[in-house]
Order: structure tokens, then C-alpha cells, then sequence
């Protein structure tokens, strides 16, 4: 609350211990209130890291992660260097890869898709030409699909 002009002592001494109680009253304040910032900034950080961070059921131990102890163990004894057996595997081949060719008594028949003669002429005037042939088996039922 701020004094009131009249009430406010005229003696120097007094004025000046009460600047300097509320300049201590403000630091104090203020430094409670840093304090109440860290811990919530330290709160929102480790909200974050639970919500947004890595999703495992590992439990780190507080003091970090702490190596496994590979080479620490002792060797079994009675294990001595035993020759090893060779196996030989015979060589086998593999099957074609792809789609199994349909057999050769199913009906075929040739489609060309052709274009308008308009189109076959380029921008610049030459004339195009056929470019290529892809084979391509397809079989289609001839019966109607019930429904």
C-alpha cells in the first residue's frame, strides 16, 4: 500500500530506513517469484518430455544410463578350441521369377489402340511413327459374373 503524502514522517533517518524496508520487501518478492518461475519452467519441461518425448518402457536411472557389464564376466572354464565341422551344401536353383505364362490353347487376339491420322503428325511437321511393341497376356472370362 502506498503512504499518503501528509502521513509520511519530515525526519530524513526515518524516510531513508523506509526506502530501504521496502527496496529489501521488492528483492525479496522478487526473488520468491524467480524461484516459482524455475520450478514451473522445470514442471512445463518435463510435461513436455513425457508428452512429446521418447515413448519407452526403459527406466533411465537417475544417475544416467549405466553400461552393461559384457566383458566383466569370467569365461566358463572346460571350453577349449574345438575344430569346427564344414558342412557342404549342395548348389539348388531358384524359380523363375514373375507371373506363370497363361498356356498356349487359350484364345488370343490382337488390339492395336490407333490414333486419328490429324495426330500423327508432329508441331513441327514430321510425321510419327509406331514405337514399340509390348506383348502383354491377359485373360477375361467370357461367362457373366453372377450377382
Amino acid at each position: 500500500m502506498a503512504p499518503d503524502i501528509a502521513t509520511l514522517p519530515d525526519d530524513p533517518a526515518v524516510l531513508k530506513q523506509m526506502l530501504v524496508d521496502s527496496h529489501q520487501s521488492i528483492t525479496d518478492l522478487q526473488d520468491r517469484f524467480d524461484k516459482e518461475t524455475s520450478i514451473l519452467m522445470e514442471q512445463i519441461r518435463l510435461l513436455r518430455a513425457q508428452l512429446y518425448g521418447r515413448k519407452s518402457e526403459k527406466v533411465i536411472p537417475q544417475d544416467g544410463p549405466r553400461p552393461l557389464p559384457l566383458f566383466d564376466m569370467p569365461e566358463p572354464e572346460g571350453l577349449e578350441d574345438e575344430p569346427e565341422e564344414k558342412v557342404h551344401v549342395s548348389g539348388h536353383s531358384r524359380r523363375k521369377r514373375g507371373r506363370k505364362p497363361l498356356s498356349d490353347d487359350l484364345p488370343r487376339k490382337e488390339v492395336i489402340h490407333d490414333i486419328e491420322e490429324k495426330d500423327k503428325v508432329c508441331a513441327c511437321g514430321c510425321e510419327l511413327r509406331r514405337s514399340g511393341r509390348r506383348p502383354r497376356s491377359s485373360w477375361t472370362s467370357s461367362r457373366q459374373k453372377s450377382r
